[in-house]
């Protein structure tokens, strides 16, 4: 199984893809990429999203959740 995952944009710390193309299987993977900057914190969890080591951002359930 081939998995698309959309890059997050270095040049834009507050944009990510749009929580309804959050993955169902695997667990709700939204994007990959990034940096654990702090403008980029402040704009994944203002969203809902939380970012893991790996930069994979999850959705469990509507709220998003990092993961590997």
């Amino acid at each position: 199984m081939t998995i698309y995952l959309p890059p997050l944009d270095e040049t834009m710390p507050e944009h990510f893809p749009s929580v309804s193309t959050a993955m169902a299987d695997p667990d709700g993977l939204l994007a990959i990429g990034g940096d654990l900057s702090p403008e980029r914190l402040k704009a994944a969890y203002s969203q809902g999203i939380f970012l893991g080591l790996a930069l994979m951002s999850r959705c469990y359930g509507g709220r998003h959740q990092s993961g590997q």
